[in-house]
């Protein structure tokens, strides 16, 4: 049973169980006091030896977010379209790339520590670190492949410039291997990625 790779679908509507599904997930009601409806398929996937176990989770996830999500995207698209004129206007396509930065800056800064956090159960630092840890050593080789590389080669096509997207692909790669994980994420991501192939897959539905 060790092979065998167990998903749970815990994804439903729970139609049938309303209004106990009205503001929580069919996997989340709770059941005899203390446990929930999806700790049934979780015991007897365990009990039955199979410790490889994925829950495919859907419904309600977001809905207590989602018009504020949709506010602050709508205002931080209108915010883009008038600074893009203004700076399109004064620093021409830069001014542009200028503005969808800034404004994809502003959202992020608003977002992340309300909403991402939170529902990641984490702090926003924490969470801004294990962001910016795969991210400078992938800006460290762009700048070194794409910057340095590009001025002493000046590629003035697509094609030319295809070369030096795939060097920095390949190095940032390496990179982000060596110097953005930490030794326990590499090896959780061996044992993904170079795992041999589950004999068997079951799945139960909740």
């Amino acid at each position: 049973m060790a092979e065998v790779l167990s998903l749970i679908l815990g994804g439903g509507r729970g139609t049938r169980l309303y209004p106990l599904t009205q503001l929580r997930s069919k996997p989340a009601v709770p059941v005899a006091g203390k446990y929930r409806l999806i700790d049934i398929p979780i015991s007897n996937c365990i009990n039955s030896g199979m410790q490889r176990i994925y829950v495919l989770t859907q419904f309600l996830i977001a809905r207590g977010r989602q018009r504020t999500i949709a506010i602050v995207s709508i205002a931080i698209t209108v915010a883009n379209l008038l600074l893009s004129f203004l700076l399109a206007w004064a620093w021409g396509l830069w001014g542009v790339a200028l503005s969808t930065l800034v404004t994809d800056l502003v959202m992020l800064g608003w977002v992340v520590p309300r909403i991402v956090a939170p529902a990641a159960a984490t702090s926003s630092g924490a969470l801004a670190r294990s962001i910016l840890r795969p991210l400078v050593p992938a800006l460290g080789v762009a700048a070194i492949v794409l910057v340095g590389i590009a001025r002493w080669w000046h590629p003035d096509t697509l094609v030319e410039l295809a070369p030096l997207g795939a060097l920095w692909l390949v190095l940032a790669a390496v990179a982000v291997w060596r110097f953005g994980l930490a030794p326990g994420e590499r090896a959780q991501f061996g044992r993904e990625f170079w795992r041999r192939s589950p004999a068997d897959v079951a799945v139960a539905d909740v």
